[in-house]
């Protein structure tokens, strides 16, 4: 996730923020999504930043993320105030590239970040978004004690995949749990599984079709699509797995009982210099 400043009725290059009518400059108003990180530290940190700053308030609003677009979108109409965004990737280079933002461009401590948390951040040679929390990736932890337990060998094809999600549903357990419900989680399995019908080229592919020199009806596209509803069709998602929103389930605390868990919290690095990186 990253925090960036929202541009209300102003194009880059300007530099401050255009504010609505009813804007009160004694509140600094952050638009986050429900559960994004750091969700847990963010309130805190407005809270030190009200002691720092007598005088001023902060206001905290939350979206829920399958609903993010079309709220802020809302809001923009509406003119309301909206000072700072709490973004991932995906939305951020959605409105940086439709100037809806200021950059970050003059910051002096960039040097507080590690490369590698800039870049996503980084839109047509500007930064757009400072990180926060920690850099990771999208990771699937496997409950191996579940497994050897029913004597079990983790697949290395899909076909092995298929056999062992036969096997566990017969047990009462599912193959995979994922929160289906949260709209920003589909990429990641179709990227997954682009990855593999492009010969790992997905990003390069898909910049290829945004620049109207494939389309998304192209046999590799289609065919990774359909691999991942193959997922579903093979019945290896958990039941129910459509309305769940939670991105770190636990195997003990759904009956379905996963023995793989797909998730995005594991860091591999702090995205600030001098921070320690969070762990499931």
């Amino acid at each position: 996730m990253a925090l960036v400043a929202s541009l209300a009725g102003c194009v880059f290059p300007v530099v401050r923020a255009a504010r609505a009518v009813n804007s009160n400059n004694d509140t600094l108003v952050v638009v986050s999504q429900t559960g994004a990180a750091p969700d847990k530290a963010l309130p805190k940190a407005l809270k030190a930043f009200e002691t720092a700053n007598p005088g001023l308030t902060t206001k905290l609003v939350l979206y829920p993320e399958e609903k993010f677009v079309a709220m802020y979108t809302a809001a923009q109409t509406a003119g309301e105030q909206v000072d700072l965004l709490n973004l991932n990737g995906q939305d951020l280079r959605r409105y940086a590239t439709s100037n809806a933002l200021l950059c970050f461009d003059s910051i002096s401590y960039k040097e507080r970040f590690i490369p590698e948390a800039l870049v996503p951040y980084t839109v047509n040679g500007h930064l757009w978004g400072l990180p926060a929390g920690a850099a990771g990736g999208f990771v699937v932890f496997t409950n191996r004690a579940l497994l050897e337990r029913l004597g079990l060998k983790v697949p290395s094809t899909y076909d092995e995949l298929k056999q062992v999600g036969d096997a566990l549903r017969a047990k009462g357990f599912s193959a995979f749990t994922h929160p289906g419900k949260v709209i920003y989680m589909w990429p990641v399995w179709f990227f997954t599984t682009f990855a593999q019908t492009t010969g790992n080229r997905s990003i390069e592919r898909t910049i290829e079709i945004l620049s109207g020199k494939g389309k998304f009806t192209d046999p590799d596209v289609v065919e990774a699509l359909d691999l991942v509803f193959r997922f579903s069709r093979d019945k290896l998602f958990s039941p129910g797995y459509l309305d769940w929103i939670s991105r770190t389930h636990k195997a003990s605390s759904k009956p379905e009982k996963p023995a793989s868990i797909c998730s995005t919290t594991l860091s591999r690095k702090p995205r600030v210099n001098n921070s320690n990186s969070i762990s499931c």
